[in-house]
């Protein structure tokens, strides 16, 4: 993993599915070391869920080459509305500002995948309050850049009627 991440020479990823065991903290210890092991500075970050959810969401980002702030968990995308509840995860936003000007803010998410209704009805859900993380965040920035990355499961329903297609999810 660390020479792919290597590889692709990004700047900021977003991650999903993050794992935070004893296990888990050692991999990404492991990671961070390879990732910084050419001279980089990769940093690591998640939502503060802790134990309380079994997934977690965070970014990565070389600090060599980019600065990060405002780096905070979006409670308001866990369709529950509560960052934690019911081991649904929250978003995890940062403002990142890059060398020649370029700031943004980005949030990493991980909405509910299945193509049951439950699962359909909990992404629209986030999806729902999509447009008011935006603005609270861009305000907040005094900066309308607003990119959102992850996992969003777009795998449509069908147990719906009529049957929604991944592709008219998205």
């Amino acid at each position: 993993l660390g020479c792919a991440l290597s590889w692709l020479d990004a700047d900021v990823i977003a991650v999903q599915e993050v794992k935070q065991s004893p296990r888990a903290d050692a991999a990404l210890a492991t990671l961070l070391s390879e990732l910084n092991r050419s001279g980089e500075h990769y940093m690591a970050r998640f939502d503060d869920c802790g134990r309380r959810v079994s997934q977690h969401v965070g970014l990565i980002w070389n600090e060599a080459r980019v600065k990060a702030s405002d780096v905070s968990t979006v409670a308001a995308l866990n369709p529950r509305g509560s960052a934690c509840q019911d081991q649904l995860r929250p978003g995890l936003s940062a403002r990142f500002r890059f060398p020649g000007g370029l700031d943004l803010t980005t949030v990493s998410a991980h909405f509910k995948s299945m193509t049951d209704q439950h699962g359909f009805d909990l992404r629209e859900a986030s999806f729902a309050a999509v447009p008011g993380v935006m603005r609270s965040l861009t305000s907040a920035a005094r900066d309308g850049d607003f990119l959102l990355l992850g996992d969003l499961n777009t795998m449509g329903c069908d147990e719906c009627a009529p049957a929604v297609s991944p592709r008219d999810e998205v």
